[in-house]
């Protein structure tokens, strides 16, 4: 939370989420080491002026 703040760049933010989410899903199923694990869809902000889910890429970005 502490980087959702006015200026931070939207795109930085869904690398960060996607950075913390994949470090928190390599720590499941150990045990399995054959088990291909990953993230489903990309890590999304819900911006007030935009409809849906927003991901953008680095060239679409811009500040909350």
């Amino acid at each position: 939370m502490d980087a959702c703040k006015p200026g931070a760049d939207v795109f930085e933010l869904c690398v960060f989420g996607t950075e913390q989410a994949t470090k928190e899903l390599m720590s499941v199923y150990k045990k399995k080491k054959d088990m291909v694990k990953g993230m489903a869809f990309p890590v999304c902000i819900s911006v007030n002026d935009c409809c849906g889910h927003f991901s953008p890429m680095k060239d679409e970005s811009y500040k909350l």
